[in-house]
């Protein structure tokens, strides 16, 4: 009678062993791949060698808290006039926010208010960065909250990430920036200069679709 219940219990110990290192291969494979570089996320940054983005965020800067003047056309003195036939005139006309400017949008449409809408990143949602506004940059002239998936470098991953801003997947610097987001291993590019594919200049812009940096080659005429 002990024979069998050796054998059962070594058979028993055996399937046991065999479903626990089952159960654990699982387990494992599961955090693995959720960590592993190419996988795209905010903590897992490219490995050492490749090149350093142009345009990163290493640090969270404050934007300043003062504007200089807009467009002042007729000085706020008619006002209701609508000798330009567009949004605004004079600075005078900008009242629904802070810092009200009478700006030009540089995309043939004519001047309108724009308003400061953060002085820092936290004036902004959780996550969204705030994008200091002027002439460059942004393509705006108020400082923006925009979104994204980090703020500054080590928010992907410490040594060796980089946040950078991107513009849109359509028109390129036209639209200005639209977000900061993790360079990651899996990405195509870290710099405009890499873009160049049948002698075109193309930009390196992220892909919200697919979590990397591409080469994107579509603009938009201004």
């Amino acid at each position: 009678m002990t024979t069998p219940h050796k054998r059962t219990s070594l058979g028993f110990a055996l399937a046991t062993g065999l479903l626990g290192a089952a159960l654990s291969g699982i387990h494992c494979g599961g955090t693995v791949e959720k960590g592993i570089v190419d996988g795209g996320t905010a903590d897992s940054p490219p490995p050492p060698g490749l090149p350093v983005p142009t345009n990163h965020r290493p640090t969270a800067p404050a934007c300043p808290t003062s504007r200089p003047p807009g467009i002042n056309e007729d000085s706020g003195a008619n006002e209701d006039s609508g000798v330009t036939g567009f949004g605004c005139t004079s600075d005078s006309q900008c009242t629904a926010g802070k810092n009200g400017r009478c700006t030009p949008s540089g995309h043939n449409a004519g001047p309108s208010c724009e308003y400061d809408t953060c002085f820092s990143d936290t004036d902004c949602a959780k996550g969204d960065v705030c994008e200091c506004g002027g002439p460059s940059g942004a393509g705006r002239y108020a400082n923006t909250c925009l979104p994204g998936n980090c703020r500054i470098d080590s928010d992907c991953g410490g040594s060796g990430g980089y946040c950078s801003p991107s513009y849109g997947t359509s028109c390129g610097a036209y639209g200005g920036i639209v977000g900061y987001y993790c360079h990651t291993a899996k990405d195509q590019c870290e710099n405009d200069n890499q873009c160049t594919e049948g002698g075109a200049a193309g930009y390196c812009g992220y892909q919200p679709t697919t979590g990397n940096w591409t080469c994107i080659y579509s603009f938009c005429a201004g």
